[in-house]
């Protein structure tokens, strides 16, 4: 007899709080090492890649595992649902072609992180390659969800690697600062940077009257997108030094 077949259901339910506490720490464990390949500045396609593949492994065994425990015959559920097996059966068909086509987007390099692409009319920055889907930030700074599948299917454009990418900052700037002179002299100080791009050129606009000041809104354009967010903390910075630099004086 099998020893799986002997078990209790305590015994069942405690093995299956262990499987989910292993998952739930396999999973924890494979986002820190993906988070430490993206701080090392790891080709960001295969990183998002690789960090879906192995989230669905981890999920997959576990379901298993967790099936066994309680001798559920995974074969006979699939043989038992008929129709509904059918329909299951042209859902991952969609996926498995989603997924395969993520695997050549891969291999090929049609489009990476950070690309600039246009496809049926969505234009935007490309956030991650993942598993079943391609995320696109819009330049309104809404997300856009693409099934790779479509992508193999689809003819989409890939601007050049030069193409706008654009940091977006909001600054409160206090009523005691000049605000036409804090326009041309933090634009100055932003064209210095030697990875900010002079065309299309750095601007300021949206002003709104809040209670401790103006806001305002500042779009800056960079070609490296992984650095995004570096030059994103160097330019905060720039403002805020200006800011005390004006308060101070």
């Amino acid at each position: 007899m099998n020893i799986i077949e002997t078990l209790t259901p305590f015994i069942q339910i405690i093995l299956t709080l262990i499987v989910l506490a292993l998952v739930y720490v396999s999973i924890k464990i494979a986002k820190y090492v993906i988070n430490h390949m993206k701080r090392f500045e790891y080709n960001l396609t295969f990183t998002y890649l690789l960090s879906d593949l192995i989230k669905y492994t981890i999920y997959i065994i576990g379901i298993i595992i967790i099936f066994d425990i309680f001798s559920i015959d995974l074969k006979g559920i699939f043989v038992s649902l008929g129709i509904a097996g059918i329909a299951a059966g042209f859902a991952a068909k969609d996926i498995i072609s989603s997924v395969l086509a993520g695997f050549f987007i891969l291999l090929d390099q049609s489009l990476k992180v950070g690309d600039v692409m246009e496809v049926n009319g969505t234009k935007g920055i490309i956030q991650k390659i993942g598993f079943r889907n391609t995320t696109v930030m819009r330049d309104d700074g809404t997300t856009v969800f693409i099934p790779n599948s479509a992508l193999s299917k689809t003819s989409y454009i890939r601007f050049k690697d030069k193409e706008d990418v654009k940091i977006r900052l909001q600054a409160c700037i206090p009523f005691e600062i000049d605000l036409t002179l804090f326009e041309k002299e933090i634009i100055e100080n932003i064209n210095k940077n030697p990875w900010v791009l002079k065309t299309p050129p750095s601007k300021i606009n949206s002003k709104e009257i809040i209670e401790e000041g103006t806001v305002l809104k500042i779009f800056v354009w960079i070609e490296d997108y992984n650095k995004k967010e570096e030059y994103k903390l160097i330019i905060t910075n720039q403002i805020h030094e200006y800011i005390g630099k004006k308060l101070g004086e």
